[in-house]
């Protein structure tokens, strides 16, 4: 039994595995609340948070350098100070907070919150299990004694991708033969193509910060339109294309929510020339 008691907590709650093939990964913070429960003072030295990396259900993340680790005491009182958390050795995937001076009082009602930020979740759903390995005495000049305790969190299953909208042109009536500016909004998870009557065009790949942003595709001359037209925007991931539709006019716009579906969404806009 340890003297000190460990309490999990993550945001978002609970954490969304991340999915395989997507430009954008789920990311998210950890937090270990330590406090102490007990009548009497314990003395702690330090406080280690093993990581189980990989891709499994029972992972949290297979990428462990990428985690910002902070720590945080706080006493009954409301005093607070920063704790010294550092990465543990090479290969431990460990985090280790160590006591002011190399051993410190815990009083009854302290706390210590413990955090882990930018953790990117492993792909597959399920419980990862974090190891706490405390060292601690219960006078200033006892004996060390290391304690164990494993507390749980849940990833579920990855996030639907938001489903592209706002699929526009830049004029909804313009001369035959005029260059067309398509635009729309949505995630860099998705392939895109423009679909017209005679053609298709494939959208380049764009990076946004935080892989969702503005699209566009400027049709010229050879593909403009000639006469009624409609684009088709088709949004695809992996083999999956699931299309949502966007029906814009001149005026009014009337539109259509898009089916259920993660993979892909898709948008009509249609220009009179």
């Amino acid at each position: 039994m340890t003297m000190l008691t460990c309490t999990i907590l993550t945001d978002p709650a609970p954490l969304a595995a991340s999915e395989a093939g997507r430009q954008s990964k789920s990311t998210g913070t950890v937090y270990l609340l330590v406090t102490n429960t007990g009548q009497q003072a314990a003395f702690w030295s330090t406080i280690k948070v093993e990581v189980p990396v990989g891709n499994g259900a029972g992972d949290l993340t297979s990428d462990f350098d990428k985690i910002e680790p902070k720590g945080e005491y706080s006493t009954w009182a409301g005093t607070r100070s920063s704790v010294n958390v550092q990465p543990g050795s090479q290969g431990s995937n460990a985090f280790q907070a160590t006591a002011p001076g190399g051993r410190a009082p815990f009083a009854p009602g302290d706390y210590m919150v413990l955090t882990l930020e930018n953790v990117t979740v492993a792909p597959t759903a399920g419980l990862a299990v974090l190891k706490v390995t405390e060292a601690a005495s219960r006078t200033k000049t006892g004996r060390l004694s290391n304690s164990f305790a494993a507390v749980a969190l849940v990833k579920t299953a990855p996030k639907e991708i938001p489903a592209p909208h706002s699929f526009l042109a830049d004029n909804a009536v313009v001369d035959a033969g005029t260059k067309v500016t398509l635009s729309w909004e949505g995630s860099d998870d998705f392939t895109y193509e423009i679909l017209f009557p005679g053609g298709r065009k494939t959208v380049p790949k764009v990076k946004h910060t935080g892989s969702h942003g503005q699209y566009s595709l400027v049709l010229d001359a050879a593909d403009a339109p000639k006469r009624d037209t409609t684009y088709t925007l088709i949004a695809g991931f992996g083999t999956q294309r699931l299309p949502s539709m966007v029906l814009c006019t001149p005026t009014p716009c009337a539109r259509r929510m898009p089916p259920t579906g993660r993979a892909a969404g898709g948008s009509t806009s249609t220009t009179k020339g």
